[in-house]
Order: structure tokens, then sequence, then C-alpha cells
């Protein structure tokens, strides 16, 4: 390995490590929000197809369901405001920041059901 390569390693290994530290922070203080910066989500605008799902980033509606849920929400909305991507952040959140928890997610048809395998399979990056 070259002295090159080794400097890239280095590098590679550093910006894992502030990530895993990040996401351990996002873990002792369950922080969400800072959570989700980690994530990344595909949108329909081809100049930048694939973000980070960081607060920035959420539509207004998504915002405001964040700040005023009471964990017993039942939501009617329109489409494409991003409340399954939302949801599925928590979900997947939850899953990682609770130990022994078990996170089941329902679909009502298999389009659906694959649409959010895809999202989650995005957020974890596979």
């Amino acid at each position: 390995m070259n002295q090159q390569e080794k400097l890239e390693r280095a590098k590679l290994l550093t910006q894992k490590k502030k990530v895993f530290d990040d996401f351990l922070l996002c873990y002792v203080q369950r922080d969400f929000r800072l959570f989700c910066s980690y994530l990344k989500i595909y949108t329909k605008d081809s100049k930048h197809p694939e973000i980070p799902f960081s607060y920035d980033n959420w539509h207004g509606e998504q915002k405001k369901f964040d700040e005023n849920r009471s964990g017993r929400d039942i939501i009617l909305k329109p489409r494409q405001i991003g409340i399954s991507s939302l949801e599925l952040a928590r979900d997947l959140f939850f899953a990682l920041t609770h130990k022994g928890a078990r996170v089941l997610i329902v679909a009502h048809d298999n389009p659906t059901k694959l649409s959010l395998m895809n999202d989650l399979k995005v957020f974890l990056n596979i």
C-alpha cells in the first residue's frame, strides 16, 4: 500500500469514526432530528436525486407533525408530503435506540410495502 492509499484509508476511517461518534450521540441523547440528518432519501428532483433527510429538508407538514405529535396520532393526509418517510425514519430510530425492540411496519398493499422497503434500504444505504 503506497502513501496516498494509506492517507485515503486514514481519512475514510476518521470519517467513519466521526459518523459513529455522532450516531452514538444520537443514541445517548435520543435525538431523532440529528439521527435523521444521517439518513438519505431519494427525491424527484433530477439535479439532486439523493439528499440528507435532515430537518432543514423536511416539508412544512413534516415539521408541524413532528412538533405536535402525541404518539397516538391518526393522520389523514394528502400524498407526497413525506409523512410515511418521517414515520419510517422514526421506526428505524426506535428500533436502533431501544434494546430488544421489535418494530413492525404494515402496508395496505404490496406496491406500498415494496416502496417502504426500498425507502428503508436507502436510509440504511444497502
